[in-house]
């Protein structure tokens, strides 16, 4: 709103939210991140911060360029300006010529290129200025990157066996050793395990870019499948879990005794067949021992990974944190 000097603030749809005074006619605006905005005016430069709504007058600009939380901007000298509303301070680097171009390269630094003089002989016409702000830390695995996953198992058994020492000497004094129980395998059992993207009874969310979230869920972006900002969260039901120890010898004698009996040959006369059958059968099947430890517990995991939303079309540095990870 030029002829008011003052800054009018919309939503994407174009709706007016509000408007903010400014001290000339404004001429450009330069957003920098979701809470500071650059203005350039007719005679001067600003810089407004909606959240604390503080001013900070600059020089007369040729280039102005925002990047992560920094403000870069030139004038017709050869310095180069910059502002950081972290530590709330202006830093100044002085060039060998003006500055001609300014471009934020994917690690958060600064390509600067100045006009090239011949009377300037042996300096490079490019700076890179390299960037202090640390990158903020963000989660391995979130909504973005995990698939759609469906999982349907049931009677599901493992056996994990003993891992035996790699040193000799202690595998020595393991087995001279008094060994009452012998057991040297665990086997974990489950009846049914089902994996969905959806959850029954979805966890709430905590974000951290409250404004980002909530014009998502206005929008019915959320329960969107691979949308930019989607809620997805997982439930794992494991149903009928066991698990128990027993001896491997125990394991590898059964083995063994099914399989003589499986590879038995079929034998065509009666008597013959009678008489080795009856060994067999004389022969008492000895049951495998177990020691229980974990019998009939039923699981349910709700997880709901962590949302990160990127501008597109914007370099790695504007990635930042919707929602933190939950889970239950």
């Amino acid at each position: 709103m030029p002829e008011q000097n003052r800054l009018l603030i919309c939503n994407t749809d174009g709706s007016q939210v509000d408007s903010i005074p400014v001290q000339d006619k404004p001429w450009n605006v330069t957003a920098v991140n979701n809470s500071t905005v650059a203005v350039t005016l007719l005679c001067r430069t600003i810089i407004r911060q909606e959240r604390w709504y503080r001013q900070y007058r600059l020089t007369v600009i040729l280039r102005l360029h925002g990047s992560g939380d920094r403000i870069f901007y030139s004038s017709y000298n050869n310095n180069l300006y910059w502002y950081s509303y972290t530590d709330n301070r202006h830093h100044t680097l002085t060039l060998p010529s003006p500055p001609r171009s300014m471009t934020t390269l994917q690690d958060n630094s600064l390509y600067v290129r100045w006009k090239s003089s011949k009377s300037i002989k042996g300096k490079k016409s490019e700076y890179v200025l390299k960037s202090n702000t640390p990158k903020p830390s963000l989660p391995i695995l979130t909504a973005g990157n995990l698939p759609l996953i469906y999982i349907n198992m049931s009677s599901v058994r493992l056996l994990i066996p003993k891992v035996q020492s790699s040193n000799k000497q202690e595998a020595d004094s393991s087995l001279s050793g008094p060994d009452l129980l012998d057991q040297d395998i665990l086997m974990a059992c489950f009846q049914s395990m089902s994996v969905v993207p959806q959850a029954d009874n979805p966890l709430p969310r905590h974000p951290t870019d409250k404004e980002l979230y909530h014009r998502a869920l206005h929008a019915n972006l959320t329960h969107q499948p691979g949308s930019a900002i989607e809620n997805r969260q997982y439930q794992i039901d494991v149903k009928g879990i066991s698990m128990s120890t027993g001896s491997w010898e125990d394991f590898v004698d059964r083995v063994k005794h099914d399989g003589r009996l499986v590879n038995q040959p079929a034998v065509q006369i009666p008597a013959l067949e009678w008489n080795t059958a009856d060994k067999h059968f004389r022969k008492p099947k000895e049951d495998i021992e177990l020691l229980p430890l974990v019998t009939g517990v039923d699981v349910k995991i709700v997880a709901a990974p962590a949302i990160v939303y990127q501008t597109p079309g914007v370099t790695d540095c504007s990635i930042s944190k919707v929602c933190i990870l939950s889970m239950i």
